[in-house]
């Protein structure tokens, strides 16, 4: 009885101090998760030019800011690895002590490779990206993404284009295997950082109408064609000629333009210079057909009156087809 009376205030003095330790061990997991080095990284565009898309390239200014904690720690923006860059260099970079906590800010320049799709040209829209990711970044570290405090400069001037949207996001970047890191095995080796998207539209028109217009005023010479009409050989001989030369220029501006826009597939800039061609090539052959009739010594007069019905149906037909090829990517799908 003694022995038990002894263990009693024993028993209860271990309840007393596990029910005060328990808030401390409890608190050490938290203290251990504060211990991780967690910074915050957003993005300021400035800049955005040299929209190649011959070269299937665009250039861009911008800034990357990273706030971390004041203690020492990896850097996400101290070496960045920037995907489908072709070449990045660092204008100004510049760390300071904000608020207790280390706020770094750099400013980048560089070229970066984007596969333009210009086959709605003059009405294409076009999404843009840039990413990056850490060179190295420790397990004990990470960062999250500022999303609201991110932006673009509401003057930015990318040419023809007006910017539609423009945001931030997480982004993870794989690379097949270890890449030769000891110890790191695996199917792939997973990078996190950061993907800014700029969206774009086209608004200017100038640089279509350049393009377009050397069809248009060959269509316009060609059409004339209709109206020489003789027994004169040497006037059938000019229109013949003037009809052919239409023929050469309508070609020589489609490569020209499929060229300036970086285009690989059939587009509508090609459709409106196929349209061109096929009315240059009924007024070659309208040519032809007169000059064998007027040899015959058909009446002038009336190969005159058909030449006029021939061109009115095909000038119909090529501003018809104008219009709908036009209309028909007015509206994006």
């Amino acid at each position: 009885m003694p022995t038990e009376r002894r263990r009693g205030p024993a028993a209860r003095l271990l309840l007393v101090l596990l029910a005060l330790a328990a808030p401390a061990l409890m608190a050490a997991p938290a203290r251990a998760a504060d211990t991780r080095h967690t910074c915050e990284v957003g993005m300021l565009l400035s800049d955005l030019y040299a929209l190649d898309p011959a070269h299937d390239s665009f250039s861009a200014k911008f800034d990357l800011w990273s706030t971390c904690p004041s203690r020492p720690g990896p850097d996400p923006i101290a070496e960045p690895e920037f995907t489908d860059a072709i070449r990045v260099r660092v204008d100004v970079s510049d760390t300071r002590t904000v608020a207790g906590r280390r706020w770094t800010i750099t400013t980048f320049n560089g070229t970066f490779h984007h596969d333009w799709d210009t086959s709605a040209f003059p009405f294409d829209r076009h999404r843009l990206t840039i990413s990056f990711h850490p060179t190295a970044l420790p397990s004990a570290s990470s960062f999250t993404v500022d999303r609201t405090g991110s932006h673009a400069l509401s003057t930015l001037d990318p040419g023809d284009y007006s910017v539609t949207a423009f945001g931030v996001a997480p982004s993870l970047t794989r690379y097949p295997g270890g890449l030769g890191a000891p110890g790191r095995g695996g199917p792939d080796t997973a990078y996190p950082g950061l993907t800014a998207t700029v969206d774009l539209r086209r608004s200017g028109y100038i640089g279509f109408l350049t393009l377009i217009t050397p069809l248009y005023i060959s269509v316009a010479v060609t059409a004339i064609t209709f109206l020489m009409t003789s027994r004169d050989s040497d006037v059938m001989l000019a229109r013949l000629g003037l009809a052919g030369s239409g023929l050469f220029a309508v070609v020589i501006n489609m490569q020209s333009t499929h060229t300036d826009l970086g285009l690989t597939t059939l587009a509508l800039i090609d459709l409106l210079h196929l349209a061109g061609l096929a009315f240059v090539l009924v007024a070659v052959a309208a040519t032809v057909v007169c000059w064998h009739r007027l040899v015959r010594m058909q009446h002038v007069l009336r190969l005159k009156q058909l030449n006029r019905r021939v061109a009115f149906v095909a000038l119909l037909a090529y501003g018809t087809t104008n219009v709908v090829l036009l209309t028909r990517d007015w509206f994006p799908s």
